[in-house]
């Protein structure tokens, strides 16, 4: 078996193929690419032990092909190819390449000296299924999800449901107790709770738009190009959507537009000045026309002008300077209005864009900010 396929086409499908496997080493198949060419598409699988990634190419002319190989040599060979074609052949003893060189690639076996094969993951019956939850997603709604709502997202598995993504009608919410995001953007119909690997992997998909289909927990994402087969996270029922929508609620008594790379880049500055004593912190005074930044030692002060609005009695608080960063860079806007004056949290928001980001409690200066 042959099959000849164009560099530039086979790169960009193995760019992305990668993408879905994990590499575990308790898990073999997750350090696997699947190559398959069926009628006249070419399918790339991958997987990372909890969803299966298919990147598909259509109208990729020649014979029936299968082979499976070690996804970590095959995707490096294949980027650092600078021949017009690549030329795939199946051998006895493994797969040859043929590009720059000829390289030849060890199949994946299993223990009758048979090629390994991906278990079968079944496509949902679709619409028409009362069984079938059907859903229609923006492309670009998944990267507003990534830019803005990723910053909230636990790292850490505490708390394994805070790790993922929270749908629900127009909203998008994530967080990990200490920050959170709530992002208006229309997603699925019902509630469900994405895994943020999943999120990641949609990510890759062209075209506008991308079908899902829930059955259960169970959940597949059709795209012009891919097909991403997975599970919803579990712990939905846990998640503190009301506490969440509770606090983003709350009274802050005052706001200011402030502009936002000003910001970033005072902050910047301000950090080289943050010792690991100092927990990250660093106090904000909100003076009259201008956000004064400053050291918990007062050894450094930015000060930033209003972009909007102006401020009747000063107001000081504690932040996590990292923390802020992270937040201010998941903005696409350049102003971003800030309101302070509630004694755990301060707002962020832009457009569809709302933050809470919890204060630090300690809160004793060594000084009076410079201003």
């Amino acid at each position: 078996m042959q099959l000849k396929l164009k560099t530039a086409t086979l790169q960009a499908m193995v760019s992305k193929s990668v993408k879905g496997a994990s590499l575990h080493k308790a898990i073999p198949i997750t350090g696997l690419m699947m190559i398959e060419l069926r009628g006249k598409s070419l399918i790339l699988t991958t997987t990372n032990g909890f969803s299966t990634l298919q990147i598909i190419e259509s109208g990729v002319e020649g014979q029936d092909f299968f082979a499976v190989v070690p996804v970590e040599l095959f995707s490096k060979l294949i980027s650092k190819v600078t021949t017009e074609s690549v030329m795939l052949s199946l051998k006895e003893n493994g797969l040859e390449v043929r590009g720059n060189g000829v390289y030849m690639l060890d199949l994946a076996l299993d223990e009758s000296g048979n090629m390994i094969r991906f278990p079968e993951v079944n496509m949902p019956s679709g619409p028409g299924d009362p069984n079938v939850q059907t859903d229609v997603i923006e492309t670009a709604t998944i990267k507003s999800i990534l830019s803005s709502n990723k910053a909230a997202v636990a790292m850490t598995m505490e708390i394994p449901h805070l790790t993922g993504y929270y749908c629900q009608g127009d909203k998008v919410i994530t967080t990990d107790t200490f920050k959170v995001c709530s992002n208006a953007v229309k997603s699925f119909s019902s509630p469900v709770l994405l895994p943020a690997e999943l999120v990641e992997l949609l990510a890759l998909a062209s075209g506008a738009t991308i079908n899902a289909y829930r059955e259960g927990s169970r959940i597949v994402f059709v795209g012009s190009d891919m097909i991403l087969f997975g599970r919803e996270l579990e712990g939905s029922q846990d998640y503190p959507v009301e506490a969440v929508e509770s606090f983003l609620q709350e009274e802050f008594t005052q706001t200011v537009g402030i502009t936002k790379t000003a910001l970033l880049s005072a902050l910047d500055r301000l950090s080289l000045f943050v010792s690991p004593y100092d927990e990250q912190g660093i106090y904000l005074t909100f003076a009259e026309d201008h956000l004064i930044c400053h050291s918990k030692r007062n050894n450094s002060t930015e000060q930033v002008k209003y972009a909007t609005g102006s401020v009747g009695s000063p107001f000081i608080c504690c932040v996590d300077v990292e923390l802020l960063k992270s937040q201010l860079l998941a903005h696409e806007a350049e102003t971003i209005t800030l309101a302070y004056g509630h004694p755990k949290a301060i707002r962020l928001n832009s457009g569809k864009i709302t933050q809470i980001l919890s204060l630090l409690e300690d809160g004793t200066m060594t000084s009076e900010p410079k201003s």
